[in-house]
């Protein structure tokens, strides 16, 4: 990755959920509203219908015949995010409907094929809404039965996976998607599962190109460990192919890789007492590929980059308040066989200090 890249990384914020307005309905009163709508709904023979504005994916449920009673899949959840948004389609690229506050409760009624998306049936002032929330910041601990599947048109869907080079699935890699909508630049998220696998469901108009890379790894990700500080990094790989632009339709796979290191590279970043230096960005580029490996330093100062077969340049890298990036000396290792031991590195912060 590149330096203004990185700088990028500190300034990231959770948008799945999150926006301005705020439905005012009580716990209580979402509650009953929405109970009461799907009963009679149900009654009547039909699913809640559909509140999607005119310009965004209209989606309507068909009508099916009249249930003996409530579906099992059919659940309150409650909000978990302090104001989570309802969207018009599965994705933070959708018109928002309103904001929910914690504590919230709504009616599940479908999902997206890996779950990251689920279709509800929410209070309104009008009425119930029908739209999207983040799975993430829904209590689902009531669901007895799967809900149904909504298959989004693949002509508005990217996916891809994430695997390491044997092809064994990395789940929790973070995916970054950019693209510029209308001279404005649009940022959305989306996770790896167990398989590896993402996706990105995005609106009718919306074709690209886009701009896709890994960012971080969560710490739930088969392949990452947690650094003292709260932070997670991988514990043995680096990634090879991290970053992809491509269109809508999407007319190839879009595959990441990591690598495993055969040997690891540790050290600290001290001051002048030999206390550890935290957030400073230390980083080995291969000069053979310029594949890069690693990792912010944790409280403490201490750092560890796996490595595999090649010339490796490592540099320590400090961002001013700006994002100006202060580089420390490089340093050259060399890398011919696996478990090859290298010697501890200790960079001073001296090094990377404001001059």
């Amino acid at each position: 990755m590149k330096i203004s890249q990185f700088a990028a990384l500190f300034l990231l914020i959770a948008a799945a959920g999150c926006g301005p307005q705020v439905d005012p309905a009580s716990p209580q009163d979402s509650a009953a509203q929405i109970i009461t709508a799907a009963a009679a709904t149900i009654e009547a023979g039909g699913l809640l219908p559909e509140t999607t504005p005119s310009t965004q994916n209209t989606d309507t449920l068909a009508t099916v015949p009249a249930p003996t009673a409530t579906p099992r899949y059919m659940v309150l959840a409650e909000v978990l995010s302090d104001n989570l948004n309802l969207r018009a389609g599965p994705g933070t690229f959708f018109e928002s409907l309103g904001g929910y506050l914690k504590g919230s409760t709504v009616l599940t009624l479908e999902m997206t094929a890996d779950g990251d998306w689920i279709k509800v049936s929410a209070p309104g002032a009008g009425g119930p809404r029908v739209g999207w929330m983040a799975s993430a910041f829904l209590d689902l601990t009531a669901l007895d039965a799967a809900l149904p599947v909504r298959e989004w048109p693949a002509e508005q869907t990217l996916t891809g996976t994430v695997t390491d080079q044997d092809g064994k699935a990395v789940s929790a890699a973070r995916i970054a998607l950019t693209t510029d909508l209308e001279g404005t630049e649009q940022r959305a998220e989306a996770v790896s599962n167990l398989a590896g696998e993402f996706a990105f469901y995005l609106p009718p108009d919306t074709v690209g190109p886009f701009n896709l890379e890994i960012v971080a790894l969560n710490c739930g990700s088969n392949i990452a460990t947690l650094q003292p500080d709260g932070s997670c990094t991988a514990t043995n790989h680096f990634p090879t192919h991290w970053r992809e632009t491509i269109s809508l339709p999407q007319d190839r796979p879009l595959a990441f890789t990591y690598e495993k290191g055969i040997t690891a590279l540790e050290g600290i970043v001290a001051y002048q007492d030999g206390n550890g230096a935290s957030q400073i960005l230390v980083r080995a580029t291969r000069t053979s590929d310029s594949v890069q490996s690693e990792m912010v330093t944790p409280v403490g100062g201490l750092f560890r980059l796996p490595l595999g077969l090649g010339t490796w340049e490592v540099v320590a890298v400090r961002f001013l308040q700006d994002g100006t990036p202060l580089l420390s000396e490089t340093r050259i290792f060399k890398v011919t066989a696996a478990e090859e031991m290298l010697p501890y590195l200790t960079i001073p912060y001296n090094e990377i200090a404001e001059r």
